[in-house]
């Protein structure tokens, strides 16, 4: 019995799935001040080293991109940026810049 190709391994798709995840941190990278190629490096760093967390996070992110869209698509203007602003947050928050608003607000505050 011939077994189809899909029942023998993951097939090419879910290793699509998993490089979109893994690259999800890349443009944040980029900004940071990395090259192209030295962004999606840390990308896949990152995204190696909290692989669970961030598939889950991503799902979240499609599914409140989903529902503004269902509400006629004028819930995407909200939805999206939501969506970008969590993914940014927890790249933030991966490499410790959680406090990193608190001391330019801080050190504003000392002049």
């Amino acid at each position: 019995m011939v077994l189809p190709p899909a029942a023998h391994g993951p097939d090419h798709r879910s290793r699509e799935r998993s490089a979109a995840a893994l690259c999800a941190f890349a443009p944040f990278c980029y900004t940071a001040g990395a090259t192209v190629g030295g962004s999606l490096a840390g990308s896949f760093a990152t995204g190696r080293a909290h692989y669970l967390r961030l598939v889950a996070l991503l799902l979240v992110c499609i599914g409140v991109i989903m529902a503004g869209a269902l509400a006629l698509g004028v819930g995407s203007l909200v939805s999206i940026p939501v969506a970008i602003l969590t993914v940014a947050a927890a790249y933030r928050t991966v490499n410790g810049e959680t406090g990193a608003t608190r001391d330019a607000h801080g050190s504003a505050n000392k002049r």
